[in-house]
């Protein structure tokens, strides 16, 4: 059964008070329908109000509805006096196994998100489906990579350093963009990849005197931190061993698919010399020891919402056919990458993982059931 609420039937005060009964209890699906314009924010924003206290991921069909989303919480979130910030876990906006990289920024965004999770924080944020049916980089990846500094913390200033540069960030006499650092004197700047504002550490000798977010233009401290989590530049750093493990699995997958010899040797070449490189990212799998996504980040209590359910079941089947499409071309024309299966959720996948938590509470816009019948009813 499910449990379909009308907005227009029922009132709001009646659908939030019987949304928040059912969500109270895990795979309990419900749905509410006539949530038209900008009704879906507002109705999601009067439930966190209530709600307070629990992860929410709200899936949308693409980055676009994503982003007008995004801008209605922010306006009803601030309206109400709520103090939790919507966040956004983006895609790539690349085609699956596309011989580029996500933007530095997409990636510092996705990792603050993931680093978030992983530290139990209750985020209310929204994702496209192509983002959440993409693996992630394991939580052992994240915790091996992060750097955290806190105030009066005892720290060589190289140490700091090395960690900046190990993570991706260029070197600069001033920091002007993001992805770049600086060091004079008892000084080091950095502006990491999905940062509003770049960060100032200052030191007295091997103390941490001074964690500050600055204006990049006046140079002006903002705000005052009292720890600081920095992440890889990148969703893809390698060590020396994982990059010669990856190697291993890559030739070996070279011989078992019978590919171009001087392709596959190019490619374990750029690895090998390179280090990284445009498009590494989509060959994660051959590097990393687990299959993760972001459900394996998500406490059990997460409520899911699925935006136009309809049109995500939709678009869901139309990304499994683009993928299974590029990486078909990828085989033909003698390029490695890692098998759909390795890189994505399959659509059914994805829905399952959805059930397995609370809700999913769907929206639509349309209204779809009998006006004159009471059917609210408890899957």
């Amino acid at each position: 059964m499910n449990n379909s609420i009308s907005l227009q039937r029922d009132g709001l005060i009646d659908c939030l008070n019987r949304v928040q009964d059912c969500i109270s209890h895990p795979k309990q699906e419900i749905s509410v329908e006539g949530l038209q314009g900008a009704a879906s924010a507002y109705f999601l924003s009067r439930l966190q109000q209530l709600e307070n206290g629990r992860p929410v991921m709200i899936v949308t069909r693409d980055q676009n509805r994503g982003d007008l989303l995004l801008e209605d919480f922010k306006y009803f979130f601030h309206y109400i006096n709520l103090k939790t910030k919507p966040q956004s876990f983006p895609s790539w906006e690349l085609l699956p196994y596309e011989s580029l990289s996500p933007l530095n920024q997409i990636s510092g965004e996705r990792l603050e998100i993931l680093n978030r999770l992983k530290r139990g924080e209750d985020l209310f944020f929204i994702a496209p489906i192509e983002a959440l049916m993409q693996t992630v980089v394991p939580k052992s990846f994240l915790q091996k990579y992060l750097f955290s500094v806190q105030l009066n913390d005892e720290l060589d200033r190289e140490i700091l350093d090395a960690s900046l540069a190990e993570n991706g960030f260029v070197r600069s006499s001033l920091v002007e963009n993001r992805g770049e650092f600086s060091v004079r004197g008892d000084i080091v700047d950095f502006f990491q990849p999905g940062a509003g504002n770049p960060v100032r550490i200052e030191f007295f000798g091997d103390t941490v005197e001074s964690i500050r977010e600055f204006d990049i233009f006046t140079q002006i401290s903002i705000n005052k931190l009292e720890t600081i989590d920095i992440f890889p530049v990148r969703e893809l750093c390698l060590s020396k061993a994982e990059s010669e493990n990856g190697l291993r699995k890559i030739y070996k997958r070279s011989k078992e698919l019978s590919l171009d010899n001087s392709q596959t040797k190019e490619l374990l070449e750029k690895i090998e010399n390179l280090g990284f490189f445009s498009g590494i990212e989509f060959l994660a799998p051959f590097f990393f020891k687990s299959r993760e996504t972001i459900f394996d980040y998500l406490p059990e209590h997460t409520l899911v919402v699925m935006d136009e359910p309809d049109t995500l079941v939709e678009k869901g089947q139309q990304f499994e056919k683009l993928i299974q499409s590029e990486f078909n071309n990828c085989i033909e024309n003698g390029r490695i990458t890692s098998s759909p299966k390795e890189f994505y959720l399959t659509p059914k996948e994805f829905f399952s993982e959805c059930e397995g938590l609370h809700g999913p509470l769907k929206l639509s816009s349309l209204k779809i059931t009998d006006s004159e019948e009471h059917n609210l009813e408890i899957k």
